[in-house]
This record gives structure tokens, C-alpha cells and sequence, in this order.
């Protein structure tokens, strides 16, 4: 059975008229009438029955007519559903994000609230092909994401916590804290690895005594006074709660390049990926602005 031979089945059954189904299907009569008898041939059994000059549908066809309906109306529908789909794909953005957090967070929210048809999915994971934007740090001598990339510096602060001795200290040696027990979160392994290096810069191997994935738990071991850790300003921001100081490190200087990279697939699929790209790199540069 050919779609086409089966709509033309539908109109008849509509019409129950060969001539009418003809000028409205704009094919000739016999050609009308052919294509009938050769689906009643197929299925082996008659679909309509003459009445007059009209026909009529047999029991079999209206059967056939009921079960055929909803499919050719689904078949009918799937272009539209299928260009619906490329357009939802089209106002989906997907972001790889394994730095700065918080500001990327921040543009997500605000851009949605200004363009509610666009969707996002959010990961940690970099799979090539399979993010239109990702935000990372930038290992030494490693090459730049693939597409349009903006690097950033960013400052790493020496977290601690809220205690005399620190109080009134804008800055610290790293070397410092060689004594004390650091927190560290587990999944940042570019963040692990260069801070890592800062500590044997100072001349010591940190002691990590407390690991975790969640952010939120490695702040509130550092403001009860049971750690101290690195600090990055974009992914954790420069306010923290009380409870929680932020100083610079005199030495070394703590620091690393933060990339927010669109790739070439992000660029291709459209226009929203390039306009989240662009409104998260005024998001983070505002942040660094306003400190």
C-alpha cells in the first residue's frame, strides 16, 4: 500500500463520489477508480459498494476507514512535529561547566528570565560534540578549546577562617599555612592541580584532610575553624558569609586563566549560542569590575 493510494481511499470515503473525489484530488476519474480497485485487490476485500451514483463504504471499509484515519493524521503531522523539535534543539544551549560557577549561574538565570523559550542543559562533563559552550581552566601549555575562546585571569584567594590571628590581614604567605589542614573539593581536578603546584611553590605538600564534591560543605568546614583552602573569586565568589576570610596570597601569587570557549558546533547551531557566549562574558567581565 502506497501513502498515496490511501489518501485517495480517504477522500472517496469522504466524498462516497468517484467524480467529486477526482476534481478535488485533481487526477483523472480512471485514474481515481484504479488506484481504489488496486487497494481492494491488495487487501482482498471489497471497500465500497455502489448506491446509485454515489458508492457507498462496505463494512470493511469503514473499518478500514476508522483505523486509517488517526495514522494519516499522524503521518500528516509529523513534519511540522519533527521542524518543531529542530527548533526546540535550535533554542536549547548546552554548557560544559567546570569554573566560575556562580557568574555562569547568574547569566543562565537572568538570560532565561529575558528569553524564556530558551532551554539549557548543564554539565561537568566535556564531551567533544556535545556542548555549544564551556567554561574551564586553562592548564599550561595546553591547547585553547576548539571555536571562539576568551581567556580570563582569575585570583585564587587563601581562604580561612574568621580568627584573631588573621583579622586586620589583607595578605599571607602561602608558606603560612603549611601547618594547617586543607579543604578541597573533589571533581576540581584543574583546580586541585594548580593549587597543588602554589603549595610546592611555598615549599610544602598540603595536608588535605577534608574532600568534597559539594562546595557549600568544603565553606562551612572552613568557617568552623577546621580547615583553610583556595579560594577561586569567579567560581565562589569575593563575598563570602561571615565566618570566612579572604586574603591575598604575597607568595606565590595564586592565580590561574579561566576559558569560555563556544564550540564549533555552538557557532553552527545558531544564534542562541552565540548570544549566551557573549552575554556570559559580560556577566563575568561586570563581576570582575564591580569586585
Amino acid at each position: 500500500m502506497e501513502l498515496t493510494q490511501l489518501k485517495y481511499f480517504l477522500c472517496s470515503a469522504k466524498n462516497q463520489h468517484i467524480t467529486k473525489s477526482a476534481e478535488m484530488l485533481h487526477i483523472a476519474q480512471p485514474a481515481l477508480t484504479k488506484s481504489i480497485k488496486s487497494l481492494e485487490e491488495e487487501l482482498g476485500v471489497p471497500l465500497f459498494a455502489k448506491s446509485g451514483r454515489n458508492i457507498v463504504l462496505t463494512q470493511c471499509g469503514r473499518y478500514f476507514e476508522e483505523r486509517l484515519e488517526p495514522l494519516i493524521a499522524s503521518l500528516d503531522s509529523l513534519p511540522h512535529e519533527v521542524r518543531r523539535m529542530a527548533e526546540r534543539e535550535g533554542e536549547t544551549v548546552r554548557i560544559c561547566v567546570q569554573s566560575a560557577s556562580m557568574p555562569v549561574t547568574e547569566a543562565v538565570v537572568n538570560f532565561r528570565r529575558e528569553h524564556p523559550s530558551v532551554n539549557f542543559q548543564i554539565t561537568r562533563e566535556m564531551t567533544d560534540g556535545l556542548y555549544d559552550i564551556i567554561v574551564t581552566t586553562k592548564m599550561p601549555s595546553s591547547p585553547l578549546p576548539a571555536g571562539r575562546s576568551e581567556v580570563i585571569d582569575e585570583e585564587i584567594f587563601l581562604a580561612v577562617p574568621d580568627l584573631p590571628e588573621f583579622r586586620g590581614r589583607d595578605s599571607i604567605e602561602l608558606a603560612e599555612l603549611r601547618d594547617r589542614g586543607f579543604v578541597s573539593l573533589i571533581g576540581s581536578r584543574y583546580l586541585r592541580v594548580i593549587c597543588d603546584r602554589f603549595c610546592h611553590t611555598a615549599g610544602f605538600e598540603p595536608d588535605v584532610i577534608f574532600e568534597s564534591d559539594s562546595p557549600d560543605a568544603a565553606k562551612n568546614m572552613i568557617e568552623a575553624g577546621l580547615g583553610v583552602g583556595f579560594w577561586p573569586e569567579y567560581s565562589w565568589g569575593r563575598h563570602p558569609e561571615g565566618g570566612i576570610r579572604l586574603l591575598h596570597s604575597s607568595y606565590p601569587e595564586c592565580r590561574r586563566e579561566l576559558v569560555i570557549a563556544i564550540s564549533p558546533s555552538g557557532i553552527e547551531r545558531g544564534q542562541w549560542a552565540g548570544e549566551v557566549y557573549r552575554y556570559m562574558k559580560s556577566v563575568i567581565g561586570r563581576t570582575r569590575k564591580n569586585g
